[in-house]
Order: structure tokens, then C-alpha cells, then sequence
């Protein structure tokens, strides 16, 4: 028993160092991270200078923040609201078909609709602008209370700070063997949701349990990618099978075929557990999965001298942003300080009408004391002029707010400003110039989201184990139904009029389509169509169904339906008006 006690001692131990080493390696990044979210959505001026600034109680300095940075981020995200990357499945071998690639489409658009995917992108690119990276996650959990069957889900990570992620090659990060996911919870809260979990046994013992232990209690998900040498076969048929159900075939007595080629392959196996700093809150298990489902969003990646180093989107840009806050507020306050224009009057001119000249009040007539010296009438008081505010302050803020979209890479045209365009093609260039200057941030997002697709793929099968009917989506949102059988032989059989699937035969790949969403294609072919026929009215002889299927306004399906019983049998060629009327 001591022995044993002993064993899970170490075991824990190795985990905190391990996550040790790992929180080490994101010291710089998550720092950054920290000092540009704060520089973007709190305060653009250091500390030491906002509070010496403020330090004379009775006359404190304005910090003034004109905000200049948010509007290109925001630009940023909502280019990628407007232009939704879709996953796309693709068949790969021969037992791979173009039908069943559809069904994994239709999977997909369900998984991300049901589970609100969106959001997950939004997020994840948010924090990835404004602070170097963010995250996106998919897990697996029971349809409802009364059944066994499960389903894939997406899932936001709101912190990404909470998110330790491993060494990595490939620039998704799919190659990833660990990902931390760490939060520390109050230890009432923690007593709460975890009872019979031991925390009293750990006082006094900080120094061996570090930060995992005190008023807040560390947890961590822990998902690693372990491998394990595994011997395949090829048989002399073609089949290829592992060393394990080929010997399990031969002890059942059967006959098969003679070996004709073996090779070693390391076979991955995805793991998860939840532990504190000294015992397993849940035990590890086995998940379905060629990767860990957690899904980097990258903004800004080098590499330094072996060093991996992440930034956001401004981060280069707060130098630029801090000098042009300096500029406004050196301004405002030289016109705080400027006085106003002030009258200059001959003596006794304003005697008895001191209220309508002390500039306490608006007054539409101001009297006067007609006033001579040495025979010669004096003209009534005159206005002096102010003494102007340097234009030099208008210079730099405008060389503030260059340097500010010169580090961006995005200039007015990109947000919709006038710039320095003297037409509108130099503008659309202008624009143009801009999008690709961030384009890099929408594919960061485009390969999260296909290494998404791939672990969606490699894990359905695995979750969808039971021959049931799902729910899919096509690329118009109407969703449909379709019977999978994992015991099917092949991808997809016929069944009467409908086909049965088997999405865990074959071999199949992700692309993803950063083109325009189904509905902004389809206002665009709606518009197209109009065009068309006002150009050539006969075309609504022709194409009225199709022009009609195409519009959003009320009843347009139904007038879709009549203008298609409409149409001359040529349209129609070798079809009887009957099935016309069917179609």
C-alpha cells in the first residue's frame, strides 16, 4: 500500500513539472498577451505616467485615450462575420465516396449550427488580434438524459490564458502531444463540485504542492497524444490489417489469407484527464480523435533564435497610438490654457453696463459709453485676436495616426475613410491593399477551423458507433435526414429510394471554402438574374423558375411552381409535362 502511495506521489509530482515546463515556454507570450488587451480595452498610458500626471490633486493633467486601434480590429473580425470559412470534405481512396463526403458536409454545418460554432470563431479571433492567440474547442456528450447515443459539439474557450499549449511543428498546431487547460476555483466552490475530494491534507504543505493548493485550488485538463508501435499486415488480397486482428482471425479458426508484407507504424492514442496537484478528479480515458481537439488561432508567429514568439494584431501599433494620445492632450490642454479674445475699451466706455462686457452671460446687444479724448470721438471697443494654438499639433497627430495605420499595414480606405485618393480606383486599391495586409489572420482562422473538420471526421465515426438517423444540413440551411449503420460494408448502399451510410469506411480529407456564405452568393446570383431579364425580358419565358426560386420576398417558391408549369416543352427536353409538374 505504502509503495503504491508512493507511486501516485510521483506520478503527480512528474505532472506538475511537466505542466511547469510548458507555463514556462508561454511566460512571454501570455505576458504580451496581458499588456495589449489592457493597452486595447483599458488604458493606453503607462501607470507611472498616468499617476504622476494626476499626482497635483488640485490641478491634475489630462490622459486623454482617442482611441485609434479598435476600429482596424474590428474591421478584421467582421470581414471574417461576413465571409464564414466553410469545412468541405473530400473523398481520398476507393472505398471513399463523393456521397457520403456530402454527408460529412451536412454533419459538419449541423455540429457548427447546432453548437453555435460561430461564436467560437469570433471569440477565438478576437483575442487573437488583440492579444496574439486565441482558442476553440470540440467535445463529445450524451444527446439528452435518455439516451446513450452522443454527438460532437463546439465549444469556446472565453480565456485563452487558461490554455497551455505544447511543442508543435505544423503551424495549426495539429501535431501537438499536450494541451493543458488550467483554471484555479475557490476552494468552497471546489469542495462543492468535487466532495470527497481531500484539500485539508495539503495545508501546510505549499512548498511541495506549489500554486496548486491554498485559497484557490489549481485544476487542470490535462489532453496528450501518446503513441504506440503497432505491426500491420498487408494481405496477399490487398487488405491491410494490425498484427492483432490478424491473430485474432486465426485463433477463431478462420481462413485467411497468407501475409504479404508487414511494416511498423506508430499508432496514436488520444487521452484525457482532470486532475488538482495531487489526485485524479476524473481518470484518464481514451478519446476519440487524430489530434487534441483544442484549435489554436494564431495572429502574428516568428521564430527567434529557436524561440516561438506570438503577437497581436497592435502590437506594434501602441507606440504610434500612446504619441498621438500625446499629441490630443497636449493640444487640449494648450486650448484649455489659450485665453479668450478680449475686448479693449477706452475707460468709462462700459461704465453701467459692466454685466453685458465681463463675458459672464450671452447678450444680443452690447451698449456703450460714447467717449471723447481731446475732442475726437473713440471708436466703440474692439475684439482682440487670441493668440493662435501652433499648428504643429495638427501636423504630429496626423503623423501619430500614419504611423499608426503604416504599423497595421491598413490605411482609411480600409475602414471606409477617405483617404488620400484622388479616385475611386486608387481608393478600391487603397481598400484592396489593406484587406491583404490582414488577410493572414483570416487563413490563421480558416486552418483552425480545417484542422477542426479533420478531427471532426476522424472522431464521428467513433461517436456515431450505433446505427441511428441524424441530422444534416445542406449549403441552404434546410436541413435533412439521413440512417448510418456502422456494421455497412461499404460507404453507402441503397436502400428503396434512400441510401445508407457508413462514414467509418474510407478515407476522407478537409478543405476549407473562405468564399462568400450561401446567402450572400445568393442574393448576388438573385441580383444577377434580375439584371438579366431586365436586360432581356423574353428570359422570363425561359428562366422564370429559376429567377422566381431565387428571391426572398413571400410566395416566391409558389410563383417559382406556377411560372414553371408555364414554360414551353422545350425547356424541358424529353420530360412529359407531368414531370415537369413533379420537379
Amino acid at each position: 500500500m505504502a509503495k503504491k502511495k508512493e507511486a501516485k506521489k510521483d506520478e503527480f509530482s512528474e505532472l506538475r513539472e511537466r505542466f511547469s515546463r510548458v507555463a514556462d515556454m508561454w511566460n512571454d507570450d501570455r505576458k504580451r498577451y496581458k499588456e495589449d488587451m489592457h493597452f486595447l480595452h483599458i488604458d493606453h498610458w503607462p501607470a507611472g505616467v498616468r499617476s504622476q500626471r494626476a499626482s497635483d490633486p488640485t490641478n491634475p493633467r489630462l490622459c486623454l485615450e482617442i482611441d485609434q486601434l479598435s476600429q482596424y480590429q474590428r474591421q478584421v473580425i467582421n470581414d471574417s462575420r461576413q465571409n464564414r470559412p466553410q469545412i468541405k470534405v473530400r473523398p481520398v481512396d476507393s472505398k471513399a465516396d463523393i456521397e457520403t463526403a456530402k454527408v460529412f458536409d451536412g454533419l459538419c454545418r449541423h455540429w457548427q449550427e447546432a453548437s453555435n460554432s460561430d461564436t467560437c470563431y469570433d471569440l477565438a479571433l478576437e483575442c487573437a488580434t488583440g492579444g496574439g492567440f486565441g482558442y476553440f474547442r470540440i467535445l463529445h456528450d450524451y444527446l439528452h438524459d435518455g439516451t446513450f447515443d452522443q454527438d460532437l459539439f463546439f465549444a469556446p474557450i472565453q480565456n485563452p490564458l487558461t490554455v497551455y499549449f505544447g511543442e508543435h511543428q505544423e503551424v495549426d498546431g495539429s501535431d501537438v502531444k499536450e494541451v493543458w487547460i488550467v483554471e484555479e476555483i475557490p476552494k468552497a466552490e471546489y469542495e462543492r463540485d468535487y466532495p470527497g475530494k481531500e484539500t485539508t491534507s495539503w495545508e501546510g504543505e505549499g512548498s511541495k504542492y506549489g500554486d496548486w493548493c491554498g485559497e484557490k485550488i489549481r485544476i487542470a485538463e490535462l489532453y496528450e497524444m501518446k503513441s504506440v508501435q503497432t505491426t500491420m499486415h498487408m494481405l496477399e488480397t490487398g487488405e491491410i490489417c494490425s498484427d492483432e486482428d490478424y491473430q485474432t482471425a486465426v485463433q477463431a479458426g478462420l481462413q485467411v489469407p497468407a501475409i504479404k508484407a508487414t511494416r511498423e507504424i506508430p499508432k496514436k492514442t488520444l487521452y484525457w484527464s482532470k486532475f488538482n496537484g495531487a489526485e485524479y478528479l476524473e481518470e484518464p480515458r481514451e478519446e476519440p480523435g487524430d489530434r487534441i481537439p483544442v484549435f489554436p488561432v494564431w495572429a502574428n508567429v516568428h521564430n527567434i533564435d529557436g524561440k516561438v514568439i506570438r503577437t497581436s494584431m497592435i502590437h506594434k501599433s501602441k507606440d504610434a497610438q500612446l504619441l498621438y494620445d500625446y499629441a490630443q492632450t497636449a493640444f487640449a490642454e494648450r486650448v484649455g490654457q489659450s485665453p479668450e479674445a478680449p475686448w479693449v475699451a477706452a475707460e468709462g466706455q462700459t461704465a453701467g453696463f459692466e454685466s453685458e462686457w465681463d463675458g459672464t452671460r450671452s447678450v444680443r446687444v452690447q451698449h456703450y459709453r460714447p467717449v471723447s479724448l481731446e475732442g475726437q470721438a473713440i471708436p466703440p471697443p474692439q475684439r482682440q485676436n487670441p493668440s493662435d494654438v501652433p499648428a504643429g499639433f495638427a501636423q504630429v497627430m496626423q503623423q501619430a495616426e500614419h504611423g499608426v495605420q503604416t504599423s497595421l499595414g491598413m490605411y482609411s480606405a480600409s475602414v471606409g475613410k477617405k483617404g488620400n485618393a484622388t479616385s475611386g480606383v486608387q481608393e478600391q486599391e487603397q481598400a484592396r491593399k489593406g484587406d491583404v495586409s490582414s488577410f493572414h489572420y483570416h487563413d490563421n482562422l480558416a486552418r483552425a477551423i480545417r484542422s477542426a473538420g479533420r478531427y471532426l471526421i476522424s472522431a464521428a465515426p467513433k461517436i456515431l458507433d450505433t446505427a441511428r438517423v441524424v441530422r444534416i444540413l445542406g449549403e441552404d440551411g434546410e436541413a435533412a435526414q439521413v440512417q448510418l449503420d456502422p456494421n455497412l460494408e461499404k460507404a453507402t448502399a441503397k436502400q428503396g429510394n434512400s441510401s445508407i451510410f457508413n462514414i467509418g469506411v474510407g478515407t476522407y480529407d478537409v478543405a476549407v471554402d473562405i468564399g462568400p456564405s450561401y446567402q450572400t452568393s445568393r442574393q448576388a446570383s438573385a441580383a444577377g438574374m434580375l439584371a438579366l431579364a431586365q436586360a432581356d425580358p423574353t428570359m422570363w419565358q425561359t428562366h422564370g423558375d429559376l429567377i422566381a426560386e431565387a428571391q426572398d420576398w413571400p410566395e416566391a417558391q409558389r410563383f417559382a411552381e406556377r411560372s414553371k408549369l408555364l414554360l414551353p416543352t422545350t425547356c424541358f427536353t424529353g420530360r412529359t409535362s407531368e414531370e415537369r409538374r413533379v420537379s
